[in-house]
């Protein structure tokens, strides 16, 4: 059990525990990782037939609508992600980085919270807590959504989401995220919003 809520002053309290979980995306209860992130539980499903997927519980977390964060709702992160699901099915890595150019306070200000991979091992960072707004999204039925191979920078995750506006047809063909960065004159393999570049090979 890791928490981030635990300092040299002292554990605070955490919030009571939710009810027995059942992963999502694959209904496996065994293996389930835990942790207290922004004074809620946090599952992750880390099975190998699909990506780590991370979601909270709304058991003892009275007056924030089931399955939004209250960080998401802070930072109304899921209307933004809304305006980012557009021109068909899109990989992932396209939404976060259409996310990152339309709110880029609110991307600095996860990315400062929950880090990311670009700056160093991390098992929850900015792209998880992304990518499960994203699936609620899905569950809650505003988008569209699927998995599929992730290409460029993304392709570490093999298999990730991929989402279109409503009704978007899953046999439309998809945007990768190594197509969409010639778009903007950026290596597949770089992640510009945080100034990475891949190491020459």
């Amino acid at each position: 059990m890791r928490s981030n809520n635990d300092s040299h002053d002292g554990p605070k309290k955490r919030p009571s525990r939710p009810q027995h979980q059942i992963s999502p995306i694959c209904a496996h209860d065994d293996d389930l990782e835990e942790l207290v992130v922004d004074d809620a539980w946090v599952r992750i499903c880390s099975d190998s037939a699909h990506p780590p997927f991370e979601w909270i519980p709304t058991v003892g977390r009275p007056g924030i609508e089931a399955g939004r964060t209250a960080v998401g709702l802070e930072f109304g992160v899921y209307d933004d992600l809304l305006l980012c699901v557009t021109d068909g099915l899109s990989e992932y890595g396209v939404i976060e980085y259409r996310y990152s150019q339309l709110n880029p306070l609110a991307y600095g200000e996860l990315v400062k919270r929950y880090s990311h991979r670009v700056l160093g091992p991390t098992r929850y960072s900015t792209s998880s807590f992304l990518g499960g707004a994203l699936g609620q999204l899905f569950r809650e039925g505003l988008v569209a959504g699927g998995m599929g191979r992730m290409s460029g920078y993304w392709s570490y995750l093999s298999k990730a989401g991929m989402y279109g506006p409503l009704g978007t047809p899953m046999s439309d063909q998809i945007l990768t995220w190594a197509q969409f960065a010639e778009t903007i004159g950026a290596e597949p393999n770089d992640w510009p919003p945080l100034g990475w570049k891949a190491p020459p090979l």
